[in-house]
């Protein structure tokens, strides 16, 4: 992880520390580049486009928050 990295900031779920979430989103996002990065080593260098890395972190966010509101028992209350 360089100086200049920014964290992919998390969309908030009730119930649920935002720090942990984006922890969760480091290690994933983290994930995914180490395995692109072993199934295509001949390429050499990391550049992409800022819109889609926006696009995929907002992506992320959101499922993580949605995976969490559905399947997390803090994020839901009996009532709901």
């Amino acid at each position: 992880m360089s100086d200049d990295y920014t964290p992919i900031k998390p969309v908030p779920v009730e119930g649920i520390d935002t720090g942990r979430i984006a922890r969760g989103l480091g290690k994933a996002s983290d994930a995914f580049w180490a395995a692109m990065v072993a199934e295509f080593p001949e390429v050499k260098t990391g550049d992409m486009d800022p819109l889609s890395v926006f696009a995929i972190e907002e992506a992320m966010a959101r499922a993580a928050a949605s995976w969490l509101w559905a399947n997390h028992p803090a994020a839901r209350t009996e009532d709901e």
